[in-house]
């Protein structure tokens, strides 16, 4: 690629060389010459000064999922057991049995103090459903009604298709 027309097709001019330069009487070179030098010639100068200050650079990598603190609470129902006359009766647990199962919960936890985390256990009676209606029989069952149902009348059409064969 070069400049299209035909500037592009005419032969370059000669170089100015160190041997083909006009001088003068003298053997110095022409003062029109040294300007025509140093408008072709390729000089550049750059001067960086950097003034650099020491500096340290610090790398730091946390670690993802960092646990400031942890908070748990445990609620345990009442246990049951039987009293004398035979009867099932709901008895809070004792101050030991809390104390294990709060021991218990801190190790599955990791319980830190020094992170400031935080447990308690509470020994309160969890409400029971009761159920008032009653249990019906497999066979009083609204279900088994409608699939007896549904079977008959699959049996009463295949007698009707087998009655004329037979």
């Amino acid at each position: 690629m070069g400049i299209p027309g035909a500037l592009s097709n005419t032969p370059p001019g000669t170089a100015l060389s160190p041997i083909n330069l006009p001088v003068d009487e003298d053997g110095e070179l022409l003062e029109e010459t040294e300007q025509e030098l140093m408008a072709l010639s390729n000089l550049r100068q750059d001067d960086v000064v950097n003034y650099e200050v020491d500096r340290n650079i610090e790398h730091v990598q946390h670690r993802q999922g960092q646990v400031q603190r942890l908070s748990a609470a445990v609620v345990v129902d009442y246990r049951e057991q039987r009293d004398e006359e035979g009867e099932w009766q709901r008895v809070p647990l004792t101050d030991v049995e809390i104390a294990q199962i709060e021991r218990l919960v801190r190790q599955a936890m990791g319980f830190s103090p020094a992170r400031g985390d935080e447990i308690e256990v509470v020994n309160s009676p969890f409400s029971r459903i009761v159920d008032d209606e009653e249990v019906l029989e497999w066979w009083q069952s609204p279900d088994v009604h409608n699939l007896a149902l549904t079977l008959g009348r699959y049996l009463l059409v295949a007698l009707g298709a087998c009655w004329p064969i037979c």
